[in-house]
């Protein structure tokens, strides 16, 4: 790690609190989640661990997810909790085509294969 990666990681960690040890998603995850009563979607930049809170007689903070939005990359990062999260964003479903040599399915771009076919390659 060079000394400016190890710097923007004691920026961020004195910005939003120690990094969480463990988590559902990753740095550098996509998430979809709701702020600001819209859907937004974005790239997790830390993910910050459960930490006491520094305004009195509040409950400590959870672990949160800081998140820069897509389209918004010079703004504020967005805090999201888990509860906030709708989705990580995964590889779509594979896609099923109706064969017209077995009257079956096979996955997408794979008909050409089907043992019925008389012109399989």
């Amino acid at each position: 790690m060079t000394d400016f990666e190890e710097q923007i990681l004691r920026n961020l960690e004195a910005d939003w609190g120690p990094a969480a040890p463990r988590s559902e998603f990753s740095k550098g995850d996509i998430l979809r989640y709701k702020a600001d009563g819209s859907t937004w979607s974005g790239v997790i930049v830390w993910i910050a661990a459960q930490s006491e809170s520094t305004v009195e007689g509040h409950e400590p903070l959870k672990l949160r997810y800081i998140v820069e939005r897509h389209g918004w990359q010079d703004s504020i990062p967005d805090v999201v909790y888990s509860k906030d999260i709708l989705s990580g964003e995964a590889e779509p479903e594979p896609t099923l085509e109706k064969c017209p040599h077995c009257g079956g399915h096979h996955f997408k771009g794979m008909v050409r294969y089907c043992p019925n076919n008389p012109n399989k390659p």
